[in-house]
């Protein structure tokens, strides 16, 4: 039986993963980051913990949860929400897709599954 039969509906039209920890596994993650930016720790401090805080928050649209997001990041801080959202976009996420690049591989299921899916016609979206 191929993975495909055995979690997919016929009726199935979309599979939507997060990227962090399901497509592949994200031991050792902050340990890379650190290493490759050591100046911006505090940062990635408050990054976590941003989103530790907003962790089951549902706020309809990612727009909203965005907006959410870089204020949280920015309260009480000598930064604005918009740096926040700068920082996230220009040096964050950036950092992560490398490090993700160099250090980590999918997970053994998510190749053969996607290959199952697309060839069913199943589409497929990643969020992080």
């Amino acid at each position: 039986m191929e993975i495909s039969e055995k979690i997919l509906k016929p009726e199935t039209k979309v599979v939507i993963f997060d990227l962090d920890g399901t497509l592949y596994c994200k031991r050792g993650m902050v340990r890379h980051m650190m290493l490759r930016a050591p100046l911006e720790w505090r940062m990635m401090w408050i990054e976590r913990n941003t989103r530790k805080h907003l962790r089951g928050v549902w706020t309809g649209d990612k727009d909203t949860f965005y907006e959410m997001y870089f204020q949280h990041m920015a309260n009480g801080r000598l930064f604005s929400s918009n740096y926040a959202r700068w920082w996230y976009n220009t040096r964050y996420m950036p950092l992560m897709v490398k490090v993700i690049r160099d250090f980590y591989q999918p997970a053994p299921w998510v190749l053969p599954f996607i290959q199952q899916c697309k060839a069913i016609g199943i589409r497929m979206v990643v969020l992080s």
